[in-house]
């Protein structure tokens, strides 16, 4: 999600998100900070990495690392973290690196790698001396807009999720009130911030043992009636607001080349999720819609008939999905602030995808993002839990029963476990012990292989 200057009724606010964990998207002409670590390759028959280059970069209150990866050969780079999960993955060829930009961890090194054809490849990532990015308020255009209902109601307490290190401490400042929170293993901290109506200066840092951010400002102006309606301030608002129409930068440097790195351009005048604008033709232009696509790293796309459904949020238009090679494979409205497309997913591993919003049906390209996803083997039988109106009991247990791959299942009532079992031959069923009466019950169930948990959760009626 990019949330550039946005009004909302009249409730604006200036940030930048974060489009996934550890990548950065990158401001342009931001000069490294550090000299060019340059890596060679090991020397290994089946790599086709030759080199990887490493510089620090900062602009504003932003910190991170350029992570650019040369190929001997048209190949797709993967980056995974050091707990293995997959990052980012960018189609590279000997005339195009794949390029990453990582945030600092609050170490001064951080141990990733490089998959590329099969082959691994570890690398330490230098942020010492960096310091760290500044958290970023995650709130989107929706969440604005409640905010300035509420306080131009009188409430105006309110909690802000930013994203952060894991660990960090995340201190704001605003309207005479300092108010600080812990960030999860997530990355979110929560932090009770207090408004007024009318103009708001927010300031923002985060520290991490030794290591700490600079101060970031964001601003935000909550007016207006109940209706929407603002006095402007560059975008109209949902009532009878009027806005200057004043434009914004887009978010790089691209340098029109023909493939869609991360921050180099596709040649076409759509931006990549990094720094690059995509070249010259003018095809793209600045969005203050927010824009964001879903990704679970802990539980890979399920496929179903050949298809995997990729999903997120949006303010208003259309969302178009392509693959590297810029084949479209579906196109969704958004509605209600969501979409979702259906895309083919025949085989498991990475699928690389690319989403381009188009505010207006048919008309150009405000905001894209590249993103990777783990794909898991489609299983030869679903996960089915068969449910009856009524269960019978039998000396104190109730019978269930059901389809799935191999695997183990594990039954719960509450949080309390009540049996286990394991699907063999597409099929499932276990015993467990149920008083008469109405309860709620949840099968767990775990595949064997890479694929991943489903459950399934129902309200039961057991008799004597």
């Amino acid at each position: 999600m990019n949330i550039r200057p946005v009004l909302v009724g009249s409730a604006a606010v200036l940030g930048t998100c974060l489009l996934a964990p550890a990548v950065l998207a990158a401001p342009a002409n931001a000069a490294p900070l550090a000299p060019t670590v340059r890596t060679a390759a090991a020397a290994a028959a089946s790599s086709v990495v030759t080199e990887v280059v490493q510089e620090q970069h900062a602009s504003g209150a932003k910190r991170w690392v350029r992570l650019a990866v040369s190929v001997s050969a048209r190949a797709t780079v993967l980056l995974r973290d050091a707990s293995g999960d997959a990052l980012q993955a960018e189609s590279a060829t000997p005339q195009h690196d794949a390029v990453f930009r990582l945030e600092p961890t609050g170490a001064d090194t951080a141990r990733y790698t490089i998959v590329a054809n099969g082959t691994e490849r570890p690398v330490d990532v230098d942020f010492h001396g960096l310091g760290l990015s500044a958290p970023v308020d995650q709130t989107d255009e929706r969440g604005l807009e409640r905010l300035r209902r509420a306080i131009v109601a009188g409430d105006t307490e309110h909690g802000i999720r930013y994203r952060a290190v894991p660990g960090a401490e995340v201190e704001v400042s605003a309207n005479g009130r300092t108010e600080t929170a812990v960030a999860g293993a997530d990355g979110i901290a929560t932090v009770h911030v207090h408004f007024v109506r009318g103009e708001n200066e927010v300031s923002v840092r985060q520290t991490l043992g030794n290591a700490s951010s600079d101060v970031d400002v964001d601003h935000y102006r909550f007016d207006g009636d109940e209706a929407g309606g603002g006095d402007g301030g560059g975008h109209p608002g949902p009532g009878e607001g009027s806005g200057d129409g004043g434009g914004h930068p887009g978010p790089g440097e691209g340098d029109g080349g023909g493939h869609p790195g991360p921050g180099e351009g596709d040649g076409g005048g759509h931006p990549g999720p990094g720094e690059g604008d995509g070249g010259d033709d003018g095809s793209t232009v600045p969005s203050d819609d927010a824009f964001s696509v879903d990704v679970d790293r802990a539980h890979p796309l399920q496929p179903v008939d050949g298809k995997v459904t990729v999903s997120g949020t949006a303010t208003r238009g259309e969302v178009t999905v392509t693959d590297t090679e810029g084949v479209p494979l579906g196109t969704a409205p958004v509605q209600d602030g969501r979409w979702r497309v259906d895309v083919p997913a025949t085989e498991s591993g990475v699928l690389v995808l690319r989403f381009d919003l188009r505010p207006e049906r048919g008309g150009p390209v405000s905001d894209s993002v590249r993103q990777a996803f783990v794909v898991a083997p489609q299983p030869s039988t679903p996960f089915t839990f068969e449910q009856a109106a009524e269960y019978q009991r039998h000396d104190g247990l109730v019978h269930f029963e059901g389809t799935a791959p191999e695997g183990r299942l594990v039954a719960f009532r509450l949080r309390e476990k009540i049996g286990e079992t394991r699907a063999s031959g597409g099929r499932w069923s276990v015993d467990v012990p149920l008083a008469a009466g109405h309860h709620g019950v949840r099968f767990l169930f775990v595949p064997d292989g890479s694929g991943s948990t489903e459950e399934k959760t129902a309200l039961v009626h057991v008799v004597d």
